[in-house]
């Protein structure tokens, strides 16, 4: 009953207890990127030894990240792209979620925002020697996912 109880808390914990606390870098290894904390950098070791950060705190990271001591630091990059949406009959912003943009490769979701407008759509009636016009309401979703490289 212990055993079911411990795998069903570490299910529930929220995916921040998961992330690294220390990241161990070889001599002459190649750049590691490291996302901890809210703050990306990508770090090597030019040197000589193995050498061990931590990034359990945002103050352990940010002290290492203000004086790397011999390793090569370096900002990584904000990339976003925006995706559009759009539907007709009800708005519906089912993609406007971090799993949608992390099933596109990305971290999360950075922003979304949804507009309406009316276009009217004419037909020809059954019969009817002129055209039938009804408006439609489309819902448009903007989705901007965001990842660092």
């Amino acid at each position: 009953m212990r055993a079911l109880l411990a795998v069903i808390a570490a299910l529930l914990l929220p995916a921040s207890v998961w992330a690294a606390t220390a990241y161990t870098f070889a001599s002459g290894g190649a750049v590691t990127t490291v996302n901890e904390q809210g703050l990306c950098r990508h770090v090597n070791n030019p040197g000589a030894g193995t050498r061990w950060i931590s990034t359990a705190t945002l103050g352990e990271w940010q002290s290492f990240v203000n004086n790397p001591n011999g390793l090569t630091v370096a900002a990584c990059t904000l990339q976003t792209n925006t995706y559009t949406f759009s539907y007709t009959g009800g708005y519906n912003d089912s993609n406007a979620t971090n799993a949608f943009c992390i099933g596109k490769g990305y971290q999360g979701m950075q922003t979304y925002t949804h507009s309406t407008h009316v276009q009217q759509s004419c037909v020809n009636g059954g019969g009817d020697t002129g055209p039938v016009c009804t408006d439609v309401t489309y819902y448009d979703t903007k989705v901007t996912c965001y990842r660092y490289v």
